[in-house]
């Protein structure tokens, strides 16, 4: 009986945790919450953890580490770490089984351009064509943004694990949310910037490349030694640290090196055990982070001005990722990863329109609190559904299920 319900418990908690439902379901508490009681909602947001001189936000003559700021830049590092992995494994595959891996890894290059040029084209014909064109114009890097956690957690209903689709969809991501925070950082900096922080990514990396020389094959000094030290010159330079964790993640030995392969086996590399033991903090990061980062006040007196952002991300995004990976493919002179066809490539595109909580952070930096910002952050919350769209399309015309890539 006992054995049962364990059992009955663990296949619970995997359902829960590969489809990204503890993500899900604080979204929609997050979403009724704010729109029945915003003032309790807005007063958990900036619930004050702890005081300091150095990283969080400006608050007086200190800054705070608030639980939006813990969920967003300390939560989410966890996350994006995660997403490394998964890319990284998928690199270190794809170069053992395609002699032309460099080449098919340029193609999600191409694809982040054109996920970032579609969406600004198509934002700015919508913006003229109903006459809005200078009230919208600030807002142009909002339909620029890729949710990578709510695209992922699509991409993971839709493909099978090791599907190259679902890497090449978090790689595009990355590089996108990469290109975003260089827009937030030079076009709509929240504070003073100095980039000279950023030097201290410096001996981050190099503390870990020492960790490989000492041939030390677990996963946490890297992650807890390297891992503050660069996600603290990030923080410290006035830039979301949510990717403060990325630079030390290439340096995690995987059984895949050629130099880790003589010590450790298959499976039991630091690489995987950290990809295991963060599962389910990752989990809990992101439910926090959907709780604190989503909820927003729906006004429909903007209705028109939010169809301009969803038509952006949903039209702009696949269209631009589409043809330049296209073009991509046709300068450069190759194919698309092996298992992955156009049909996969049009599914990455949709998911990819999910702005939602990076959009909505946008829109927050563009414009001042008001109907304007309102009505942008109710397109960031709409261009969710276009996930719903991802799994119709894929339901009528993608075989999904097949599995693509043999399991490391």
């Amino acid at each position: 009986m006992i054995v049962d319900a364990k059992k009955r418990l663990f296949v619970f908690a995997a359902f829960v945790e590969r489809n990204s439902l503890l993500l899900a379901f604080s979204t929609i508490i997050a979403n009724i919450w704010a729109n029945v009681d915003l003032n309790s909602y807005q007063h958990l947001l900036h619930l004050e953890l702890f005081k300091n001189n150095w990283i969080g936000i400006p608050h007086g003559g200190h800054k705070v580490i608030n639980l939006h700021y813990a969920a967003e830049s300390i939560g989410m590092s966890l996350f994006f770490a995660l997403g490394a992995v998964e890319v990284r494994r998928f690199i270190l595959r794809l170069m053992e089984e395609d002699e032309n891996w460099l080449k098919k890894l340029s193609l999600p290059l191409f694809g982040t351009l054109g996920g970032v040029c579609g969406p600004i084209c198509v934002y700015f014909f919508l913006a003229v064509s109903v006459g809005k064109v200078t009230l919208l114009s600030a807002g142009w890097a909002i339909p620029t943004a890729t949710d990578m956690a709510f695209s992922y957690m699509f991409a993971k209903i839709i493909f099978r694990k090791d599907h190259p689709a679902i890497c090449f969809l978090l790689l595009l991501a990355l590089l996108d949310d990469v290109i975003g925070l260089c827009i937030i950082a030079v076009f709509l900096p929240q504070g003073p910037v100095n980039y000279s922080w950023l030097l201290l990514i410096i001996p981050a990396i190099a503390l870990g490349l020492f960790f490989r020389y000492l041939k030390i094959w677990r996963f946490w000094p890297y992650v807890f030694i390297a891992g503050p030290i660069s996600w603290l010159g990030m923080a410290l330079a006035g830039l979301h640290p949510a990717l403060g964790l990325l630079p030390i993640v290439p340096i995690i030995p995987s059984w895949r090196c050629k130099l880790a392969k003589k010590y450790i086996e298959q499976g039991k590399d630091p690489l995987t055990i950290f990809e295991h033991k963060i599962k389910w903090p990752v989990q809990i990061a992101l439910g926090l982070f959907g709780l604190v980062a989503s909820g927003v006040c729906i006004n429909l007196d903007g209705a028109e001005i939010a169809m301009i952002v969803e038509g952006a991300l949903l039209f702009g995004k696949p269209l631009g990722i589409v043809l330049f990976t296209y073009i991509g493919m046709r300068l450069i002179k190759t194919d698309l990863p092996t298992g992955m066809k156009i049909n996969d490539l049009w599914i990455v595109g949709f998911l990819a329109s999910i702005g939602f909580t990076v959009a909505l952070f946008m829109a927050g930096a563009s414009y001042k609190a008001g109907l304007t910002q309102g009505a942008l952050k109710l397109g960031a919350l709409i261009s969710i559904f276009n996930g719903v769209i991802a799994l119709g399309i894929a339901k009528c015309f993608v075989k999904t299920k097949k599995p693509i890539l043999k399991t490391s």
